[in-house]
């Protein structure tokens, strides 16, 4: 049976690492010093790169990860270092007198406008045996091995060739990412992932996107480097993978990708996942199906993202209730809506990561908070208006212990998990989170909306966690409606 439990993994990465920077603004004029536009900067987000976002996209699966590369002796260097220590990532670098490999884009408009390389190729035989001495001592202590190769200098023929021959004797999954036209380094690996581009160049010449002409390819490549098993990802086409250890077996899937907005670090996420289902024992066929879900959900973002382990399985939910046939037309369509109010009531721990998406992603987050015990006209019209202040609105609901602390004992009358599936199951929430304390103030930390919402007659200088947002609203409630009155006439 499939499973998204990766909370045991330990897998190695070992690669390129970059540092991705994105220079996000508007263009609304062009430049009088040339036929260029001009952006004008509203944001600037570094993200984890190359082997770096292999390692990421571990990390937020629920996995850990070591990385081991070069990095420079440059401020670059050491933000990496900080930001892998701040994603649960162990840095194991060697440090070179060499730059920091740096990828950064301008984006203007959400239109790429252009990315500029700050790299330095080189080979350092001193610099190489750091590496190897460090990847001999992780090695026995990983489950799993991903080369992240990028062709900037890590992956070296002489390295490449002692992971695969130690991994092999060890029975270590191994697992690579190529690039180049030689594979030679890559011989007798026992998994392969290029994609159509890479499987072309080692090719030599152009390959169609047709099944039966990639499998010819892919098997003669496959006889000439002895590698055990191959999968190819065929971006509109999905994935094929062939196995020569198990007698020539092959797979097809397709793409589960609804809408392309960046391919930048999708194939550090489908190997990521790859490795994380392979490493609890999935299915061939399971590992590509995460694989292509994650895929799917991060080509639809802007940037190099990670895959959340929540976005994954609320993809791999989607998938299956819409899907699911049944003779029952409106039952049908009450399972898929409880499924979908579900799959938006988001952990705690989570909201953080959650709402640091969605803010590289352009949108606008607001946040309001309460009981929500009976939900009534009142409620719905003050969602509404809230929602209408931004791109995203995320519900704080109070658990039963701090209902109950707040209002008495005889409240809630509908219990946490009731509470929250109603209110997800409204277009104008996008997501419910719950909190234990008698105040919002510990999750405004982790939220730190754009917006802020109370409803009320209150003063916006004494709201709770306003230092968190970067506005704060008042909403006035629809006179006549309470959840209070509405349950002392019930019970009258």
């Amino acid at each position: 049976m499939m499973t998204t439990d990766f909370n045991k993994l330990n897998i190695l990465v070992i690669g390129d690492i970059m540092l991705d920077t994105y220079y996000i603004g508007s263009v609304d004029r062009i430049s009088p010093e040339g036929p260029f536009p001009v952006v004008a900067v509203k944001k600037v987000t570094n993200t984890l790169g190359g082997a770096a976002n292999v390692s990421y996209n571990i990390s937020t699966l629920g996995g850990r990860s070591t990385l081991v590369g070069y990095v420079g002796n440059d401020r670059w260097g050491s933000y990496l270092s900080d930001m892998c220590e701040n994603n649960g990532i162990v840095p194991k670098f060697v440090t070179t007198p060499h730059t920091t490999i740096v990828k950064s884009r301008i984006i203007g408009g959400h239109q790429g406008i252009c990315r500029m390389d700050m790299e330095t190729s080189f080979y350092d035989e001193s610099l190489e045996q750091q590496l190897m001495d460090i990847v001999t001592q992780e090695i026995p202590k990983h489950n799993t091995i991903i080369i992240s190769d990028y062709l900037k200098g890590a992956i070296t023929p002489k390295l490449c060739q002692h992971i695969i021959t130690t991994a092999n004797k060890r029975g270590t999954t191994l697992m690579i990412d190529p690039k180049g036209t030689d594979w030679n380094k890559y011989r007798g690996a026992y998994f392969i992932k290029p994609n159509l581009k890479e499987l072309c160049d080692v090719h030599g010449d152009k390959i169609l996107n047709e099944t039966e002409d990639i499998i010819n390819i892919a098997n003669k490549v496959m006889d000439e480097y002895q590698i055990s098993n191959m999968l190819i990802t065929r971006s509109e086409k999905g994935m094929t993978f062939i196995s020569q250890q198990n007698k020539g077996d092959v797979k097809h899937i397709a793409t589960k990708a609804q809408e392309v907005y960046d391919v930048s670090g999708a194939g550090d996420t489908v190997i990521a996942t790859l490795a994380c289902s392979m490493g609890v024992s999935n299915s061939m066929d399971d590992a590509m199906d995460l694989a292509n879900h994650a895929a799917g959900v991060v080509v639809a973002k802007m940037g190099t993202t990670p895959i959340k382990i929540n976005e994954l399985r609320d993809a791999i939910h989607t998938d299956k209730e819409t899907n699911t046939t049944t003779t029952n037309s409106e039952h049908n369509r009450n399972n898929n809506t409880t499924m979908l109010a579900e799959n938006k009531i988001v952990n705690n721990n989570n909201i953080a990561d959650l709402v640091a998406s969605l803010k590289r992603d352009g949108l606008k987050v607001v946040f309001t908070n309460g009981v929500f015990d009976i939900l009534h006209k009142g409620h719905v019209h003050y969602l509404q208006q809230a929602a209408n202040l931004g791109d995203v609105l995320i519900v704080g609901l109070n658990t039963d212990d701090s209902v109950r602390r707040l209002k008495g004992e005889s409240r809630p009358m509908n219990a946490e998990a009731d509470r929250a599936t109603v209110l997800a199951g409204l277009g104008s929430v996008g997501y419910v989170v719950m909190f234990g304390e008698d105040t919002p103030f510990e999750l405004l930390k982790k939220v730190r909306p754009n917006v802020l919402v109370k409803g009320g007659d209150y003063d916006v200088k004494s709201i709770v966690g306003r230092e968190f947002a970067e506005e704060t609203t008042v909403i006035q409630f629809v006179d006549g409606y309470s959840t209070t009155s509405l349950i002392n006439k019930i019970q009258n």
